[in-house]
């Protein structure tokens, strides 16, 4: 997928130790392969702590850290190394930006999926897919 993009960009909603490992045992995309002009990095991570991006041989550098997130935070949260960007915090959104997304993108909701509890999920499922049915 990564050689048809100019640009990935990684959502992550759960910056943990288990989702930012070292090593992984497979990977579902195609591996860089420079020779045949394929497999560019993803041009941007961004997770529920900050944004990032991929520094060959070094590890992870921080594009910005959310309002109230510290670069040890991120650290602790990561199992390899973690650059420092300088300490910028990521811009909030706007009230054009909300209301495009839940407007517009999602005007059911199911981004807060990834954060419920399991029965609050399947509620949530449940009054999604009823509205579906409707429309």
């Amino acid at each position: 997928m990564f050689g048809f993009y100019r640009d990935i960009y990684i959502y992550v909603p759960r910056h943990d130790r288990r989702t930012f490992v070292t090593k992984v045992d497979f990977a579902t995309a195609v591996p860089p392969e420079p020779s045949r002009g394929q497999g560019r990095k993803p041009y941007r991570v961004v997770s529920n702590l900050g944004v990032f991006w991929f520094v060959p041989g070094k590890g992870l550098e921080v594009e910005s850290l959310h309002s109230g997130v510290a670069i040890d935070d991120v650290r602790d949260a990561t199992s390899f190394p973690v650059i420092s960007g300088g300490g910028r915090i990521t811009s909030p959104p706007t009230t054009t930006d909300l209301d495009f997304i839940r407007e517009v993108i999602d005007p059911l909701g199911a981004r807060d999926l990834e954060f419920m509890d399991s029965r609050s999920r399947r509620d949530l499922i449940r009054t999604i897919y009823a509205k579906e049915r409707l429309s």
